[in-house]
């Protein structure tokens, strides 16, 4: 199975959630207030870091790429509440190296008070990655399917682990932009699939 991570926003305190018809998480001390739900659907334990970003403008932000703000390790399989300030504007990945699939979002966008998200495949791509909402309005963002297995060589990298990732397609510090990346993602869309949600509440 491809390593997949699927993010979903929710605000409060999550009831019951179910992952494969098992209970993931339950209403408790441990996922009260805002955050979010974390899914790992590969069938190996990865390790996730979350990223608040340095500086925030319209429609710009400062990405940070050396100081994590919390880790959670997960099981195949397995979900988790991850709670968050509702300031969090970030990003989760796989790990802390680059190139990585980021799941970007924020909890409480100040302009519309309401949770935005996108899969970016900007910084590279290390297996698929999907983020959607809680409140039943079905929105989602992203992709399942193993983009890595068929990549081109020219595409991609080796990671510090020797694990196999598509390299940025606009660069960093580390070197240019990878142009193959725009082949293997489709010409003319971008590398981002996002998500604009309504304010999720529980009670």
């Amino acid at each position: 199975m491809v390593s997949r991570m699927v993010v979903q926003h929710i605000i409060g305190h999550p009831q019951q959630i179910t992952v494969n018809g098992q209970e993931a998480v339950s209403q408790g001390p441990h996922a009260a207030g805002p955050g979010i739900i974390l899914i790992n659907q590969s069938h190996k334990e990865e390790a996730y870091f979350f990223y608040d970003n340095y500086w925030n403008g319209n429609g710009t932000a400062g990405a940070n790429f050396d100081h994590p703000l919390k880790s959670v390790k997960l099981a195949g399989g397995g979900a988790t509440f991850v709670a968050l300030s509702e300031s969090f504007k970030g990003r989760v990945q796989r790990g802390t190296n680059i190139p990585a699939t980021w799941a970007e979002f924020q909890i409480n966008a100040s302009n519309v008070h309401a949770a935005h998200g996108d899969i970016s495949l900007e910084q590279g791509c290390d297996g698929a990655a999907t983020i959607s909402s809680t409140d039943g309005s079905k929105l989602l963002g992203g992709f399942t399917n193993d983009v890595l297995k068929d990549a081109p060589a020219a595409a991609c990298v080796k990671k510090p682990d020797g694990s196999k990732a598509i390299a940025s397609t606009m660069g960093n510090w580390m070197g240019g932009p990878q142009p193959c990346g725009d082949r293997v993602f489709g010409e003319g869309r971008g590398t981002r699939q996002g998500l604009h949600r309504r304010r999720d509440w529980y009670s």
